[in-house]
């Protein structure tokens, strides 16, 4: 059993990030926060994190961007966050390999943590 379990968000907006840091607070999670893809890879790559709450449309790379510079991430369970919810046909490959697509605005944000709390 984990005593704590390390989250990276990587999202431009700044209120989702203070929301996910403010809904993980606690001795048992460490929460690393990332404004846009450059960032969130190099913070992937240093925390080496358990899960990561990704956003697909940012500024420089872009959430599917981040999954191929990754590349192998298997032992990071992650959840692409988005508002569009267009054809996504195309990223089919990299949303077998994901594990959701949480949708903006969230709907349940507890859900979230539930789902982070069975990483344990």
């Amino acid at each position: 059993m984990k005593s704590t379990i390390k989250i990276l968000i990587i999202d431009d907006e700044p209120l989702i990030r203070r929301a996910f840091q403010k809904l993980f607070q606690g001795p048992q999670y460490e929460v690393f926060l990332a404004e846009d893809g450059v960032k969130g890879v190099e913070g992937w790559e240093k925390e080496k994190p358990d899960c990561v709450f990704l956003d697909v449309i940012m500024p420089g790379l872009n959430g599917w961007e981040v999954l191929e510079k990754k590349g192998n991430f298997s032992s990071t369970k992650v959840q692409m966050m988005s508002a569009y919810t267009g054809d996504l046909q195309d990223k089919k490959v990299w949303i077998e390999k994901i594990d959701g697509f949480l949708q903006k605005p969230f709907e349940d944000i507890l859900k979230i943590k539930s789902w982070v709390d069975q990483l344990k």
